[in-house]
């Protein structure tokens, strides 16, 4: 058996690309606004993505198990508009 370094193993994981483009996305948007990184704008991301964040988790567990709702987006999208 080959004797895998763990940098080699952790490129091969699926994970690894969308990971290094997360990092290069933040390192850019900092370097355009150094504020971007800062604890403030930090919380206020986490404030308004919850609940992106918990339909994302529903939409997963649907997809999972083989059950396709394409209506969801266009709900989560029209909801604001109708409470205006």
């Amino acid at each position: 058996m080959e004797n895998h370094s763990l940098t080699q193993r952790l490129i091969a994981r699926p994970e690894f690309g969308p990971f290094v483009l997360l990092v290069i996305e933040l390192v850019v948007f900092w370097v355009i606004n150094p504020d971007f990184l800062s604890p403030q704008n930090i919380s206020n991301i986490l404030a308004f993505t919850v609940e992106l964040g918990l339909i994302a988790l529903a939409m997963t567990l649907l997809m999972t198990s083989g059950e396709f709702d394409l209506s969801v987006g266009s709900l989560f999208g029209f909801s604001p508009v109708l409470m205006w």
